[in-house]
């Protein structure tokens, strides 16, 4: 009877141990990843964040930081996501920061190049913005690009939601039209 009720609390005590350090594992991970992000806003809010392209869903932006070195942001606006990568190496993702660190850092972006992520030009399907084109074409165009801006379809609920984080003056042009003629 003894050795079952040692038993017992062994195995009892084994899964609170281990719940215990699990928890201090995900608390170190999550306020590290906290730290980074609030730096990177910080970047952000001190203009010291540079726009690189747009391809697609696909912003990346680059920035330093003094524990990091030079970094890669790259914001997933499909998905809401923002991740942090050295060369091809993802270094963070926002899955363990902080949402409202996360969602001024949304902002920040948006504010910052809204210009430069609603701008772009279709290539082959392929939506980039007009500064990469630019600079891969040397300058120029050819018969694959199309000037226009690539027709777009929206969501009511992505647009209501970009709304919710950038506000309604930050919308594309079109996203404001597309508001208008609803019906």
């Amino acid at each position: 009877m003894d050795l079952l009720l040692g038993f017992f609390i062994g195995v009892i005590g084994s899964y609170y141990s281990f719940r215990f350090f699990n928890y201090l594992k995900i608390k170190a991970t999550k306020d590290a990843h906290n730290k980074v992000y609030k730096s990177v806003l910080n970047n952000f809010n001190n203009k010291l964040v540079a726009f690189d392209y747009r391809i697609n869903n696909v912003v990346e932006m680059s920035t330093s930081l003094p524990f990091e070195g030079d970094i890669l942001i790259m914001y997933f606006f499909d998905k809401k996501e923002v991740s942090i990568f050295r060369g091809r190496d993802c270094l963070y993702s926002s899955t363990y920061c902080d949402p409202k660190i996360l969602e001024d850092i949304v902002r920040a972006i948006w504010t910052s190049f809204a210009n430069q992520i609603n701008t772009g030009l279709s290539i082959n399907g392929n939506f980039l913005d007009s500064g990469t084109v630019y600079k891969t074409n040397n300058g120029t165009t050819n018969g694959n690009v199309s000037s226009a801006k690539p027709k777009k379809t929206f969501k009511i609920d992505d647009i209501l939601d970009k709304i919710n984080i950038v506000g309604y003056e930050n919308l594309s042009n079109e996203e404001k039209e597309f508001l208008k003629n609803i019906k």
